[in-house]
């Protein structure tokens, strides 16, 4: 971001911050643009657990967890216990779309730190909000996120090129077929 036409300039130090939320933006621009061109179609659900939400899960009421920046980059960080305490509503909402990660020393989002509360644990678990390190990140090359959503709409190449990168060169998100475990059959998900 910035005004400079060097690359490098550009960039802040909460570079992966603005280019998860830029795919979140995007996201909804096509959700809404696409509900324009076709208002028949229904959105799908933004979790597709296939077990028990809550089963296995683990958290603390003390975990903290990323929840926004603010425009300065100033970030704002909330425990479990403070979202336990929000209505079913915004539970839903924090944990289905707050998926971005901070830069700080808390990272998780809440999606992570309160699996109990978001009912984010299980095996196969999936947000198709979630984020993922699709590529890039190494020598000149900037690291490429998408989310699961975006996986989905790929062709069948494409998604089994993504769900077989093994590790994140970059960033704090992981690779596709850890945060995407449906759409990339990971473990028989």
């Amino acid at each position: 971001t910035g005004s400079s036409d060097i690359d490098v300039q550009k960039m802040t130090a909460f570079y992966h911050f603005d280019a998860a939320s830029l795919l979140i933006i995007g996201d909804r621009i096509a959700t809404a643009l696409a509900t324009l061109l076709d208002p028949d179609a229904t959105r799908p659900p933004t979790a597709e657990p296939t077990e028990s939400p809550t089963k296995g899960c683990t958290q603390s009421k003390k975990a903290q967890f990323f929840l926004k920046a603010n425009k300065n980059g100033k970030e704002t960080l909330k425990n479990c216990k403070w979202l336990e305490k929000k209505t079913d509503k915004l539970k839903k909402k924090i944990c289905a779309k707050f998926v971005a990660h901070g830069t700080g020393e808390v990272q998780e989002s809440a999606q992570e730190a309160c699996q109990k509360t978001c009912a984010s644990c299980g095996a196969c678990y999936q947000n198709i909000n979630s984020i993922f390190f699709a590529g890039g990140g190494t020598g000149d090359k900037e690291p490429v996120y998408l989310t699961c959503k975006q996986l989905k709409q790929r062709n069948k190449d494409q998604k089994k090129k993504l769900c077989k990168i093994k590790a994140a060169a970059a960033g704090t998100y992981g690779v596709a077929k850890e945060v995407c475990k449906v759409i990339c059959k990971t473990g028989g998900c």
